[in-house]
């Protein structure tokens, strides 16, 4: 069963019936992403999103490296292990190429 986001109900700063998720999902610090990717349910979610991020973003990667016939072992390594920091890498050196 999907359940809804809270209603809020007299939460300063909020307006009458604005939607508010649960603490462990606003995701403000580091400490609140920990404890909703220790649910089983927050886990999944954050895993599928890293795992869809690789994936799709590196196969552009390197559908574009092939395209423009220049290596991205680099920016593909990065991509896989660090999700964003690969794609910076690779459209920096994409930028750079064509200067």
């Amino acid at each position: 069963m999907i359940q809804r986001p809270r209603v809020s109900r007299g939460v300063p700063g909020h307006q009458r019936g604005q939607r508010t998720l649960p603490q462990h999902c606003q995701g403000r610090d580091p400490a609140t992403v920990r404890a909703g990717l220790s649910r089983p349910k927050g886990f999944l979610a954050g895993w599928t999103h890293y795992i869809a991020f690789d994936l799709f973003v590196g196969r552009w990667v390197w559908e574009q490296g092939l395209a423009e016939r220049r290596s991205t072992r680099v920016a593909l390594l990065l991509t896989w292990l660090a999700g964003p920091a690969g794609l910076a890498v690779f459209l920096g050196q994409r930028a750079a190429a064509r200067r």
